[in-house]
């Protein structure tokens, strides 16, 4: 094993280590004492095996999801058929979200109540439309890369018309936007996003033009509003169902062990097939190549079986316990934790250290990561306490992201395009498996105790919390990029002052004598 696979498995462990301190304060405090001592045994055992899964992941990631999204790319790209990359973009879209692991963390968490079609699960049926919405906005997101037209105005008209359904589904069944905005956010997960860099960096690459830098970055803001929007035309039709949460029984090791490998395997299997058949069609690479491509998907399936098991094993009824307890002793305490957690999830982010990485390098160190993760945290935080605010007070999620996205499009029109582009992928990406298996959890606990277990209201209220930690940290990072502008004219300015000598005034007047 190398040393970077080491390294992998080292920043994995590390993401998790500060929400497993933060758990053991909170119960060794007394602030949310969890009565069986074995729970806490389970969820330090679940912690570790969730920086195994992901570390694993990383790998495999590295070894296969991006570089089938480059090669991928970069094939259906250089065949200039425009009818033949839509349907194949669509289709890599669709896939590439089924298999994401922060959606099905998402869903498996909605108070579904009773079956809506006879023929498939209703978690099935969301992910399923879910994929359906991703594919076609990659395609769209794609097209904008090609013909190299602006990000902020597509980004006005997508919001424009997704505000514009919100306000339907408000009078029709309101419960059902908070998980349509949750949607967006979790589809932007540890499998599509460095996919999807690498598919949007790849063709924007190959294509000259002083533009490349900015339309590397905005496809994942693009292509997440499609959950979005499908969602929202579902709740259209699924009117008259009610939501009913019952609290899960406890499943064994091997029961969710082997739920898990199942649901992985019928996840990964579509992207795989694409992949296979579409490189001997058109690709054909080399068998080394191939085998270096099947032993990634080996260890990217592996991690996922390892970090679903242990997120359903430990870190999602543990959360779930702290938020009843702290919601039980004072609604204060519920904000102040939910803004000290959000941040500590979002730095633990995977996702989040891939883009500001790609960040730093493509700008060559103009744009340092440490200010960016700086941005995304504080508006994480911002953000979770905005997020149980509304739940304290049952406010709608209307008010927050309406009101928000208007802030953040128009700061959009004032700062950089590639801070606008990179904002509003930031954005997306910080609602990541951290999110989905702690905060969200952590949320829908204290809406359990606020609300008695309503699934009407958990789902009103609970959910959402994805929705405000992506859309906050778009103004603070835009916020970022005024200030670094502001600052690089100022230094400008006081370059060109140094310039001008005390006596330069003197000068010009016997330079005006001598011509008179």
């Amino acid at each position: 094993m190398s040393f970077s696979w080491l390294n992998k498995f080292k920043a994995a462990l590390i993401s998790t280590l500060p929400m497993v301190v933060i758990v053991l304060i909170i119960h060794f405090t007394g602030l949310a004492k969890i009565d069986d001592s074995k729970d806490i045994i389970i969820f330090v055992i679940s912690a570790v095996l969730v920086a195994l899964g992901m570390g694993l992941f990383t790998i495999g990631t590295d070894l296969a999801m991006s570089p089938i999204g480059e090669y991928i790319g970069a094939s259906i790209t250089s065949q200039r058929k425009i009818g033949l990359m839509v349907f194949l973009f669509f289709l890599l879209g669709a896939f590439v979200v089924i298999a994401e692991p922060d959606l099905r963390v998402l869903v498996g968490q909605v108070p579904l109540g009773g079956q809506w079609l006879p023929f498939i699960s209703n978690e099935w049926l969301i992910i399923i439309l879910i994929g359906v919405g991703f594919g076609a906005f990659m395609v769209v997101g794609i097209l904008r890369i090609l013909f190299q037209k602006s990000l902020v105005i597509w980004l006005l008209l997508f919001y424009g018309l997704l505000f514009s359904l919100a306000l339907g589904v408000n009078y029709v069944n309101p419960s059902f936007i908070p998980l349509s905005f949750d949607s967006g956010g979790a589809s932007a997960g540890t499998i599509t996003v460095p996919f999807i860099l690498a598919l949007g960096i790849g063709i924007a690459t190959t294509r000259s033009g002083k533009k490349t830098d900015e339309d590397s970055f905005g496809l994942i803001a693009i292509t997440s509003l499609g959950p979005v929007l499908i969602v929202m035309i579902m709740s259209f039709f699924i009117e008259d169902i009610p939501f009913i949460y019952e609290p899960e029984a406890a499943q064994s090791f091997g029961a969710i062990l082997k739920t898990s490998a199942l649901n992985v395997a019928i996840a990964i299997l579509p992207i795989t097939a694409f992949f296979f058949i579409y490189q001997a069609i058109a690709i054909r690479l080399p068998l080394k190549v191939l085998i270096r491509i099947i032993s990634g998907l080996v260890y990217t399936y592996l991690g996922l079986v390892i970090f679903l098991t242990a997120v359903n094993l430990g870190f999602l009824p543990i959360s779930r316990i702290i938020g009843s307890k702290i919601a039980a002793q004072s609604s204060s305490l519920v904000i102040l934790f939910g803004a000290i957690i959000g941040m500590a999830a979002v730095l633990l982010e995977p996702a989040i250290h891939v883009l500001v990485s790609q960040v730093e390098n493509i700008t060559e160190g103009t744009i340092r990561k440490g200010a960016v993760l700086a941005a995304i945290a504080v508006g994480a935080g911002l953000a979770m306490s905005f997020a149980m605010m509304r739940l304290v007070f049952g406010i709608t999620i209307l008010w927050f992201v309406i009101g928000g996205y208007l802030v953040a499009l128009g700061m959009a029109f004032f700062v950089p395009k590639i801070y606008s582009a990179m904002a509003f992928d930031a954005g997306r990406i910080t609602s990541g498996p951290m999110n989905s298996s702690f905060v969200l959890p952590f949320a829908i606990g204290a809406a359990i105790t606020f609300y008695q277990s309503d699934g009407q209201d958990i789902m009103t209220y609970a959910f959402g919390v994805n929705a405000l930690v992506t859309m906050v940290p778009i103004i603070t990072i835009q916020a970022l990029g005024l200030y670094v502008t502001a600052q690089e004219q100022r230094r400008i300015r006081l370059a060109g002052m140094r310039f001008v000598d005390e006596n330069d005034d003197q000068i010009i007047y016997l330079l005006l004598e001598d011509e008179q």
